[in-house]
């Protein structure tokens, strides 16, 4: 496949491009900070059910931290290739040290204070291009490991038969709650990413707040059903994480016509065991419907398959996390109407109110770099181009990742 010829504009102002900078960069720092505090937190609670001879949990929480890492690596190094990158002996070392996200961080600094600070345009591709692919190194470790972790400690929390000892149980609590923070920072660059693209409308801090809300309630819902069914049926969840995922396989070949890329196919039908993302470029509306009503129903079924099991009623505690389950749907629901009633439809109506615009950003990613496309990016829902357009125009895009791998 042709790689597409990369034009670079001039930014406008040096201060705006500077903030922008120095925003990047602190993101890219935070970002890689709590990707690996979650990675060693995560590592000594393997070790602690490793001292404990708990080997089922162990194995577990090993493979959630090594195969998601490797894929990582892998999706690294496809992407300097694609790129026409040469693998320098730094880009070799820190691959093989499992550093990705590391070296993309370092490339993000390296490049911006070349581009914004010594006026080197040039760099300016490599710059974002390297945030973005950071971005999405983020987004991959949140749902590959973050998530799983996630249901893994609260379900071993869940059947902890003593009285809560904080020297005992810190541990898996505080990676818990980095889990938590990397799916949050994970969320917020991948509206940040999908709404870069689009040089015609960018969001607001307004609509990105709604968006956010939106997505982490749905998480939060899926999530704590999740850990629920896995309270009482422990190898359950994974025959109906299993099953939701073959369906959505399903659903992506055939409704959504993804028959080329058998990848793309394979980790959107992953991430739809928890959020949604747009896969193609078609009517949005209809699979939204479809997919939260699946998400919905499959949530309350997980929890009322708990009833028969139960030799009591429920108690306090359970009740709450019932709650949090119904409770986050319909508050994430909510703000996802909202957002696209008011807010997205044509930027006007609700940013009147509170003054959304005031806080929009005037430049995109797309406003410094142009790929020569046989065809205009369409605007649609969430801003996503479809898998197909993006297969033969490389067109830079937060699903562009599994291009060609």
């Amino acid at each position: 496949m042709d790689h597409p010829e990369t034009h670079v504009n001039e930014i406008n102002g040096s201060t705006s491009g500077k903030t922008d900078c120095v925003f990047n960069i602190f993101f890219s720092i935070v970002a890689v900070l709590t990707l690996w505090a979650d990675i060693i937190t995560d590592a000594l609670v393997a070790k602690q059910f490793f001292e404990n001879k708990e080997w089922i949990r162990f194995g577990l929480a090993t493979f959630f931290i090594i195969f998601p890492s490797i894929i990582l690596q892998l999706f690294s190094i496809k992407w300097d290739r694609r790129n026409k990158q040469v693998q320098t002996w730094f880009s070799i070392v820190m691959h093989i040290l499992q550093l990705a996200a590391v070296k993309r961080c370092f490339l993000v600094i390296w490049y911006g204070q070349k581009a914004f600070y010594k006026s080197e345009r040039t760099f300016i591709p490599l710059y974002d291009i390297n945030i973005f692919y950071l971005k999405m190194l983020k987004l991959l470790h949140a749902f590959l490991e973050s998530a799983p972790q996630l249901i893994l400690q609260l379900f071993v929390l869940s059947k902890i038969n003593r009285a809560f000892d904080f020297k005992k149980d810190w541990i898996i609590i505080l990676s818990a709650v980095l889990s938590f923070i990397s799916l949050a920072l994970s969320v917020v660059a991948f509206i940040h990413n999908a709404r870069q693209q689009n040089s015609k409308r960018e969001l607001s801090i307004c609509g990105l707040l709604f968006q956010l809300i939106y997505r982490l309630n749905m998480i939060i819902s899926r999530i704590v059903a999740m850990f629920l069914f896995a309270s009482g049926y422990t190898w359950g969840l994974f025959i109906v994480a299993f099953v939701h995922w073959l369906c959505m396989v399903a659903w992506l070949h055939y409704f959504m016509r993804i028959k080329d890329n058998q990848v793309s196919k394979i980790l959107f039908g992953y991430f739809y065991i928890f959020w949604y993302i747009k896969a193609t470029n078609t009517k949005t509306k209809q699979h939204l419907i479809f997919y939260y009503t699946v998400f919905f129903v499959e949530n309350v079924l997980m929890v009322v398959a708990l009833y028969p099991i139960r030799k009591s009623i429920f108690n306090l505690l359970e009740i709450g996390f019932i709650i949090i389950v119904s409770g986050t749907f319909i508050i994430g629901l909510l703000f996802m109407l909202i957002y696209y009633k008011f807010i997205y439809s044509d930027g006007k109506n609700i940013s009147r109110w509170i003054y959304c615009n005031a806080f929009s950003k005037s430049e995109t990613i797309l406003t410094r770099i142009q790929f020569n496309t046989n065809q205009e990016p369409q605007v649609d829902s969430e801003v996503f181009l479809s898998c197909n357009e993006i297969i033969s125009h490389n067109i830079l895009d937060p699903v562009s990742f599994i291009d060609e791998f």
